[in-house]
């Protein structure tokens, strides 16, 4: 089967697959980062902690951290 396949790329595969690796990280990165700054902005707008961390799947003791960081100017 996989001597029917075709790969159109100028780019060895091996490399091929360390960018795609490579720009999933950054996206994760990206999007925890997002996250991150959403969760903090909710708690600076007085949405009560658990719910942030409910609906942002972040965990607990996470959200304190932000908060905590929040509450004494911590970037």
């Amino acid at each position: 089967m996989l001597g029917d396949v075709h790969v159109h790329s100028r780019l060895p595969v091996a490399e091929a697959s360390r960018n795609m690796l490579r720009f999933l990280v950054k996206g994760s990165e990206l999007l925890d980062r997002a996250l991150l700054e959403a969760a903090h902005a909710a708690l600076e707008a007085g949405v009560p902690s658990q719910f942030v961390g409910e609906w942002g799947k972040i965990p607990a003791d996470l959200v304190e951290e932000i908060a905590r960081r929040g509450a004494t100017g911590e970037d």
